[in-house]
């Protein structure tokens, strides 16, 4: 019933229409330019571009979050520091946990200042594929290298994601 001139943005769905309600399908029924708005907005928000701070860690810490991927373009990311001195050695351990069996995650990580300030880059991606996995990262520091420094998770979907698509994330820190 409406035309692209009359602002409709996709003539293939009826449910796609100026005038239709936002619903949780991966489309932009309302033809705003956004997918699925109503989703929830976790607090950790905005960290798509600006690293939700998790905290620090030395030896046997853990941290666990809930969050979710309100759109499928939304990237969620996550910065931590880690304390290590060169004698000693550590473990952490990444579990991203679907709660959603709408998405494909993908999970990285990155070491993103080493304790003297420089960039060191990707470490490590998970991505089992398929709806409804789970993903892991285990990285193991280097003996007798001062891993010490910031490092940063990014959560996104590789295909899915909107309203529902929440997500438990573990961080557990060892030696």
């Amino acid at each position: 019933g409406f035309t692209e001139s009359q602002g409709d943005c996709d003539d293939s769905l009826f449910s796609v229409n100026p005038n239709a309600s936002e619903l949780c399908d991966g489309y932009d029924n309302n033809c705003n330019g956004n997918i699925d708005e109503i989703g929830q907005v976790d607090s950790y928000e905005p960290n798509n571009t600006i690293s939700y701070p998790v905290g620090s860690f030395d030896n046997l810490d853990e941290h666990w979050l809930m969050a979710n991927l309100h759109n499928p373009m939304d990237q969620d990311r996550y910065e931590f520091y880690i304390t290590d001195g060169w004698w000693e050695n550590f473990e952490v351990d990444v579990q991203l946990t679907s709660l959603s069996n709408q998405v494909d995650y993908v999970m990285e990580l990155w070491f993103v200042e080493d304790s003297s300030g420089a960039f060191v880059g990707q470490l490590d991606i998970s991505d089992v594929g398929g709806y409804n996995g789970n993903e892991r990262i285990v990285y193991s520091g280097i003996p007798f290298i001062d891993d010490a420094g910031w490092y940063e998770i990014v959560v996104y979907s590789s295909s899915g994601g909107g309203c529902d698509s929440d997500y438990e994330l573990d961080f557990d820190f060892g030696m």
